[in-house]
């Protein structure tokens, strides 16, 4: 199994959730189920397992 990074403090969540709002235009959150990051892009559901994947994602405009 891959590596997962331990789930972001609830502050930690707040601020990639609204740094991804600025940067990017989405809303993102972190799935607690799930142990993801998401974000919806182009209509589409994106998912991350870190907030730089996430970014990398966003910015590369690369849907998983």
């Amino acid at each position: 199994m891959p590596w997962q990074p331990d789930p972001p403090s609830g502050n930690e969540e707040q601020a990639v959730a609204r740094h991804m709002r600025a940067e990017y235009g989405v809303i993102a959150w972190y799935g607690h189920a799930t142990g993801r990051w998401w974000p919806m892009q182009a209509g589409q559901l994106v998912d991350a397992r870190t907030p730089d994947d996430l970014r990398n994602t966003l910015s590369g405009g690369r849907l998983h």
